[in-house]
Protein backbone atom coordinates (compact mmCIF):
# COMPACT_ATOMS: atom_id res chain seq x y z
CA UNK A 1 0.00 0.00 0.00
CA UNK A 2 1.04 3.75 -0.79
CA UNK A 3 1.50 5.44 2.04
CA UNK A 4 -0.39 9.06 2.61
CA UNK A 5 1.05 11.94 0.74
CA UNK A 6 1.49 14.57 2.33
CA UNK A 7 2.71 18.50 1.35
CA UNK A 8 3.30 20.78 4.05
CA UNK A 9 4.34 24.58 3.33
CA UNK A 10 5.93 26.48 5.37
CA UNK A 11 8.64 29.85 5.24
CA UNK A 12 10.25 28.55 8.48
CA UNK A 13 12.83 25.87 8.17
CA UNK A 14 12.69 24.46 11.69
CA UNK A 15 8.87 23.87 11.42
CA UNK A 16 9.40 22.26 7.81
CA UNK A 17 12.03 19.57 9.33
CA UNK A 18 10.25 19.03 12.29
CA UNK A 19 6.93 18.48 10.02
CA UNK A 20 9.19 15.80 7.95
CA UNK A 21 10.82 14.28 10.67
CA UNK A 22 7.34 13.13 12.32
CA UNK A 23 5.34 12.15 9.50
CA UNK A 24 8.23 10.52 8.11
CA UNK A 25 8.90 8.91 11.30
CA UNK A 26 5.27 7.79 10.97
CA UNK A 27 5.54 6.41 7.97
CA UNK A 28 4.02 8.96 5.57
CA UNK A 29 5.40 10.74 2.72
CA UNK A 30 5.89 14.03 2.89
CA UNK A 31 7.04 16.94 0.39
CA UNK A 32 7.56 20.05 1.83
CA UNK A 33 8.09 23.64 0.79
CA UNK A 34 9.08 26.98 1.56
CA UNK A 35 6.56 29.19 -0.03
CA UNK A 36 4.15 28.40 -3.05
CA UNK A 37 6.13 29.48 -6.00
CA UNK A 38 6.45 25.50 -6.50
CA UNK A 39 3.13 24.54 -5.51
CA UNK A 40 1.81 24.22 -8.89
CA UNK A 41 4.32 22.29 -10.33
CA UNK A 42 4.28 19.77 -7.04
CA UNK A 43 0.52 19.57 -7.84
CA UNK A 44 1.24 19.15 -11.37
CA UNK A 45 3.14 15.88 -11.40
CA UNK A 46 2.27 14.55 -7.60
CA UNK A 47 -1.39 13.55 -5.99
CA UNK A 48 -1.30 15.08 -2.85
CA UNK A 49 -3.65 13.64 0.00
CA UNK A 50 -3.51 16.50 2.38
CA UNK A 51 -1.87 20.37 1.98
CA UNK A 52 -0.44 21.72 5.66
CA UNK A 53 -0.21 25.47 4.94
CA UNK A 54 1.24 28.21 6.83
CA UNK A 55 -1.23 30.46 6.78
CA UNK A 56 0.95 33.89 7.18
CA UNK A 57 3.71 33.10 4.08
CA UNK A 58 5.33 36.28 3.49
CA UNK A 59 3.58 37.95 0.39
CA UNK A 60 1.05 34.85 -0.42
CA UNK A 61 -2.21 34.85 1.45
CA UNK A 62 -2.55 31.09 2.94
CA UNK A 63 -6.35 31.40 3.89
CA UNK A 64 -6.94 31.65 -0.50
CA UNK A 65 -4.26 29.21 -1.34
CA UNK A 66 -5.97 25.74 0.59
CA UNK A 67 -9.09 26.26 -0.81
CA UNK A 68 -8.29 27.15 -4.39
CA UNK A 69 -5.92 24.00 -4.02
CA UNK A 70 -8.80 22.00 -2.45
CA UNK A 71 -11.19 23.18 -5.24
CA UNK A 72 -8.94 22.11 -7.82
CA UNK A 73 -8.03 18.81 -7.05
CA UNK A 74 -5.59 16.41 -7.37
CA UNK A 75 -3.22 16.44 -10.04
CA UNK A 76 -4.37 19.58 -11.16
CA UNK A 77 -1.73 22.47 -11.90
CA UNK A 78 -3.86 25.65 -11.20
CA UNK A 79 -3.06 26.46 -7.79
CA UNK A 80 0.36 28.69 -7.61
CA UNK A 81 1.16 32.10 -6.60
CA UNK A 82 -0.09 33.84 -9.61
CA UNK A 83 -3.45 33.31 -8.57
CA UNK A 84 -2.95 34.57 -5.09
CA UNK A 85 -2.38 38.13 -4.85
CA UNK A 86 -2.52 39.71 -1.73
CA UNK A 87 -5.52 41.49 -1.16
CA UNK A 88 -4.80 45.11 -0.17
CA UNK A 89 -6.15 44.05 3.20
CA UNK A 90 -4.07 41.04 3.88
CA UNK A 91 -0.78 42.64 2.13
CA UNK A 92 -1.23 45.70 4.69
CA UNK A 93 -1.90 43.24 7.31
CA UNK A 94 0.66 42.69 10.32
CA UNK A 95 2.17 39.42 11.31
Amino acid sequence: MIPPHILAIDDDPSIREAIADYLADNDLRVTTLASARELAEVMARETIDLLLLDLRLPGEDGMEIGPCCAAAGPRRARCGPREFAPTASAAGSST
